[in-house]
């Protein structure tokens, strides 16, 4: 996603939607989680059956 990563979390943000990140692709690095917190994601998981346990804590 590159430089479209932040614009889609600010994207969501000012669309009143709740962000969350997903760093469990090969393309994601080190810094892929704090690029997803920065612009507004307010969890980051790094595979997908972590998502369960993050939407009630969210709401």
């Amino acid at each position: 996603m590159g430089s479209r990563l932040g614009a889609h979390s600010h994207a969501a943000v000012a669309a009143g939607m709740r962000v969350f990140g997903f760093t469990g692709g090969r393309h994601c690095g080190a810094a892929h989680p704090e690029r997803l917190l920065a612009p507004g994601a307010e969890q980051v998981m790094e595979r997908f059956n972590e998502l369960p346990g993050l939407v009630p804590a969210a709401f």
